[in-house]
């Protein structure tokens, strides 16, 4: 069963399953963009809800890769000047926070990533640009993972990482190195393999998936699209 497009992608007016937009006049495939998805082979692929373009994965990937070399030298730059690690990631995380929901919340709603591979992010039911609480969903949805391993590192692990920290090294000897070291890092370990495992699944989803989001997009409600 085909989904009608419930919003013109032209000028985003709501439809009745009239056949062109009484807005704009735009004209809408019968059987709505899901048809038109599988008369065209599977190229340009559109949106079943909205109709407009959506990303690609191989352009996701291409924005996240362009946003990650702008903010990497980011906490690279505050190690160096105030050479306290806890101090570097909560700062690169507020400065990654700002900069990400201002490109989403202004201007085409775009970041430099989105720019270079010319895609943006949009709301999943208006398709218009994200206000500011829509870009701080988006953000938490998708750091969250990151964050708890995060505060297990600075909380629940900070006696095992402090050791570390004070000898100077990272090879375990079993003379040498007390027990509750060893298990404290290797529990951190394999923790730290969980977080990237669902991390991984978040990224993979939008393949899937027929709007081609990811899950922390599904949970913020939110889609990439093709401009």
């Amino acid at each position: 069963m085909s989904v009608v497009a419930k919003f013109c992608p032209i000028c985003g007016s709501s439809l009745q399953g009239e056949p062109s937009c009484p807005t704009c006049g735009n004209t809408i495939p019968v059987g709505g963009y899901e048809t038109f998805q599988r008369q065209s082979g599977g190229k340009n692929q559109r949106d079943p809800v909205l109709g407009v373009a959506l990303s690609g994965w191989w352009r996701r990937v291409g924005a996240v890769v362009v946003d990650g070399i702008c903010l990497v030298p980011i906490p690279i730059l505050i190690r160096l000047v105030v050479h306290v690690g806890s101090i570097t990631y909560f700062v690169g995380a507020v400065v990654s926070l700002v900069y990400l929901v201002g490109c989403w919340t202004l201007g085409n709603g775009q970041t430099l990533g989105n720019k270079a591979v010319r895609t943006a992010v949009r709301s999943a039911t208006t398709g218009q640009k994200l206000n500011v609480l829509q870009a701080l969903r988006r953000r938490l949805w998708y750091s969250l993972p990151t964050l708890v391993l995060q505060v297990i590192q600075y909380l629940g692990n900070a006696r095992t990482l402090s050791w570390v920290s004070r000898h100077q090294f990272f090879y375990f000897h079993p003379t040498t190195t007390p027990k509750w070291v060893a298990m404290g890092t290797s529990h951190f370990l394999v923790l730290t393999l969980v977080i990237q495992g669902i991390l991984a699944i978040d990224a993979l989803w939008a393949l899937g998936d027929s709007r081609k989001r990811t899950v922390h997009d599904i949970l913020a409600k939110t889609i990439v699209v093709k401009l």
